[in-house]
């Protein structure tokens, strides 16, 4: 498969990406034309990846055909790419070499120190801050995230040095394509059984990831299910509260300004650490980014200075501007778990109350954790839900945003109700939002437009009413 990328490249051969504007596949895409491959790619709809794929000069077809394939040599796709597309099924049928997203990765990451980290939940800010702490450091690493990086605007980074940090999604199996030769694992959860099938063969999954690091593999200590997978793997350092834990949190605090934490590297003790991100969830993805750095003799000064400065991933508790008095935050969190987390935080450093947007994502998931969403639907002061984002999924009959209000509410908890649109939802928080009030967003689908959008639409319900203390 290497060899089969590498003679493309001596003879100038055509890669056709197929879904080529989704994140990971952008990156890819932007890593191989900076190592002088001819590149060009399809995708159904234009979007902000699109347009900088465009700037590179890398050719798009908004559509998925086979004339779209003409003249390629070897086509990457994305896993959402079904077997019964036409770019696909062209490529079968005339013998052109159909390489996966996870093969595409291997290939970037060959004979480089590589850092590949894994998770349900919070894989893209620990890469993103693990490249960040490296840039900063001046290592000059190749960088491949699941989320814009802040400050830099790319999830894609061509250095010249021979080490590469990389999100290793586990969504689709890619991270058992890898042979990183460190590793961070964030954490297990009941996520993409439509790929495993059972949680079995998920932790088994992660059980070899784990085993094929071939250095060191930070894994986190508090989950029970990591742990008991792991626990033989002789390279294996853990992270987290536990008291047994390699890496160990031992207390911190936080304000709107970030947290500061102090934490123990065996009997070594290391305080007033400061980080620029909110949340304790990101306190503990900064364990294993820090116990790296600290392997690869980067110094403390250094590594204190870039979690201070660290910007953040576009989406994970960014803060949109206004005028109001309040805090609009807009935010990827989609699986119980995460939202859980944000809230909690969003709850802790907000002076008034929380209002929370929640846009539901994928029909399977919310059926398979309906019970869970509803858990969180009572953390927030005020909960608002929109119908369910698809994604691509086929609608299950009978299920909506609906059933968890009604459920919620039969449970006891009245604050909770629907939102038909961003207009429709401004206008039912109006007559309740004040100053000093957080409003959040969350959710992975088109959300992060009605984010967008909210100021100007509050704005206008308030009119002349400004809000009051």
């Amino acid at each position: 498969m290497i060899n089969d990328l590498n003679e493309i490249l001596k003879s100038n051969g055509l890669v056709h990406i197929s879904g080529i504007g989704g994140i990971g596949m952008s990156g890819i895409a932007i890593l191989l034309k900076n190592l002088g491959f001819n590149i060009q790619g399809s995708d159904t709809c234009f979007n902000a990846n699109i347009s900088k794929l465009e700037s590179l000069g890398i050719k798009i077809f908004l559509d998925q055909s086979a004339q779209n394939l003409y003249g390629v040599n070897i086509l990457i796709k994305s896993t959402a790419v079904p077997p019964s597309n036409p770019e696909i099924k062209y490529a079968s049928d005339n013998n052109i070499y159909i390489m996966s997203r996870a093969e595409a990765l291997e290939f970037l990451m060959a004979k480089k120190i590589s850092i590949a980290v894994t998770g349900a939940h919070g894989k893209t800010t620990t890469s993103a801050m693990m490249a960040s702490l490296l840039l900063h450091a001046k290592k000059d690493p190749s960088v491949l995230v699941g989320g814009i990086l802040n400050g830099i605007g790319t999830n894609a980074i061509s250095g010249k040095s021979n080490i590469f940090v990389a999100e290793s999604d586990e969504s689709d199996g890619t991270m058992n394509s890898l042979t990183p030769t460190y590793s961070i694992v964030t954490n297990i959860d009941h996520e993409h059984m439509d790929y495993y099938k059972t949680y079995d063969h998920l932790k088994e999954c992660f059980a070899n990831f784990i085993s094929k690091t071939t250095q060191i593999s930070y894994v986190f200590r508090d989950q029970p299910e990591l742990y008991e997978l792991s626990k033989t793997i002789n390279h294996v350092v853990y992270y987290g509260e536990h008291e047994n834990a390699d890496i160990r949190l031992l207390n911190y605090s936080m304000s709107s300004h970030g947290s500061v934490f102090d934490f123990a590297i065996h009997d070594q003790i290391y305080s007033n650490y400061k980080l620029s991100r909110l949340g304790k969830h990101n306190i503990l993805n900064a364990l294993p980014v820090i116990a790296l750095a600290k392997e690869l003799n980067i110094d403390d000064s250094i590594i204190r200075e870039s979690l201070e400065k660290f910007a953040g991933v576009a989406r994970r508790f960014s803060i949109i501007p206004n005028d109001l008095g309040i805090t609009i935050v807009d935010d990827y969190a989609h699986h119980p778990s995460e939202i859980k987390a944000v809230l909690e935080t969003a709850k802790l450093v907000t002076k008034g109350r929380v209002f929370a947007v929640i846009q539901l994502h994928r029909f399977s998931r919310f059926n398979n954790l309906f019970n869970d969403f509803c858990k969180i639907a009572s953390i927030p002061d005020y909960s608002y839900f929109t119908s369910i984002y698809a994604a691509g999924e086929h609608e299950i009959q009978g299920l909506s945003h609906y059933n968890l209000i009604a459920n919620v509410r039969n449970s006891g908890f009245s604050n909770i109700d629907d939102a038909a649109n961003v207009i429709d939802l401004s206008s039912k928080i109006a007559s309740k939002i004040t100053r000093g009030d957080t409003v959040i967003f969350l959710g992975a689908g088109n959300i992060t437009k009605w984010a967008a959008e909210f100021p100007a639409f509050l704005k206008s319900e308030l009119g002349e009413n400004a809000l009051h203390a």
